[in-house]
């Protein structure tokens, strides 16, 4: 037997059908999880809680973000409510791309990989434990300060200074020992006449072979050149450190 539906026209039929279709539909949407407090659009997936305070009150702070980056690079950002970031993956600049960061509350990095020397710890600089001051007289290079370094940084940031009394010189050098070999790795400084010279060198590990990881051994070395004097050598600081440019990795 014929149904009512059927003898309507065809073209309302397939409206009534239509529209149960979006009635449906629209259940389906009210009793379905949302995501809250939170958008997507064509950058990416942003996540709003609190304001930044600080900057502009009662403006919703994007505490999550993923997506597209001002600088054209993709990458994730976790803020926390007052507005400031605390972690961050790229977003760190066009000429390095893929950093991740931890940062403090006053904006500062603290923790992060190395901009450059992929493969590397960027921050916390770590220190590498050398002796205090001592005195010599050889008259060829003798090594005053040793320090065994467990490479975690792409560079050393170093500071060394040595002192030679009236009528004497003194000169000193950095070096490093890997497999086996002591090879001078800093140009050399000299004291003179009583005058305490200071010498300050950025040194590149990889530069010499040594990877992250990598065990090896740094030297201060004095010689007194001229005179019959006590000399004096100081370690004035080795610290591991992130590259400041791209010529530091190579």
């Amino acid at each position: 037997m014929p149904l009512k539906a059927d003898k309507l026209p065809p073209d309302i039929k397939s409206l009534g059908t239509k529209v149960a279709r979006m009635e449906r539909r629209l259940n389906e949407r009210d009793a379905a999880r949302r995501l809250e407090s939170a958008t997507v659009g064509a950058g990416g997936l942003k996540v709003t809680g609190g304001t930044f305070a600080a900057y502009y009150p009662g403006v919703p702070a994007a505490i999550f973000a993923t997506g597209k980056f001002g600088d054209g690079s993709f990458g994730s950002v976790l803020r926390r409510n007052g507005g400031q970031v605390a972690f961050q993956v790229d977003g760190s600049g066009v000429d390095t791309p893929g950093m991740a960061r931890m940062f403090n509350r006053a904006g500062t990095p603290i923790v992060m990989d190395d901009a450059f020397a992929d493969g590397y710890l960027g921050r916390p600089w770590v220190p590498i434990p050398m002796q205090s001051g001592v005195n010599f007289t050889a008259t060829s290079w003798q090594s005053t300060h040793t320090g065994r370094m467990l490479t975690q940084h792409a560079v050393l940031d170093i500071g060394i200074s040595v002192w030679a009394p009236s009528g004497n010189t003194a000169q000193a050098r950095v070096a490093l020992v890997s497999n086996g070999n002591t090879v001078p790795v800093t140009s050399v400084l000299a004291s003179s006449n009583g005058v305490e010279a200071f010498g300050n060198y950025r040194l590149s590990p990889s530069q010499h072979g040594m990877a992250w990881g990598d065990v090896c051994t740094i030297l201060i070395q004095g010689q007194r050149t001229a005179g019959t004097g006590t000399c004096t050598m100081w370690c004035q600081g080795i610290w591991g450190t992130n590259t400041y440019v791209a010529g530091e990795a190579t």
